[in-house]
């Protein structure tokens, strides 16, 4: 914020806002299907989103990162079995008994995780556009 106002009344050209800069949301389902193509699953170290998979995603209501997860899923309405690591606590043991953490999100396809959200929301539309 400071770099900001010195630049305004330094009189040098102010940064684009970050809004101009977001892709709509057309093109952002046109690059999840080219990156479907584009060994997308290799890179991500999961399956690729190609054909049935078998899908189950581990999460808890209050982070916001599986609210962010949750909401693609919905958009796309993909059936997702879903587990919540709150209030069942087989599904919190299972999850670290399989991953060795208790990271949330956690999708795991055909038995292997993927984690971090934005991976995960890649992977989704990917699946969703094959």
């Amino acid at each position: 914020m400071l770099s900001r106002l010195r630049r305004l009344f330094s009189g040098a050209p102010a940064a684009a806002p970050r809004a101009a800069a977001r892709a709509p949301a057309a093109s952002a389902a046109a690059s999840a299907a080219s990156s479907a193509s584009s060994g997308i699953g290799r890179r991500l170290g999961v399956p690729e989103p190609e054909g049935a998979r078998d899908l189950v995603l581990y999460k808890f209501d209050a982070c916001p990162f599986c609210a962010r997860v949750q909401r693609v899923v919905a958009q796309l309405d993909l059936p997702v079995p879903m587990r919540d690591t709150r209030t069942d606590p087989g599904a919190r043991t299972e999850l670290t008994r399989r991953t060795g953490g208790a990271q949330v999100p956690c999708l795991f396809i055909d038995g292997q995780p993927l984690l971090e959200s934005r991976d995960i929301i890649t992977w989704l539309e990917a699946y969703a556009a094959a």
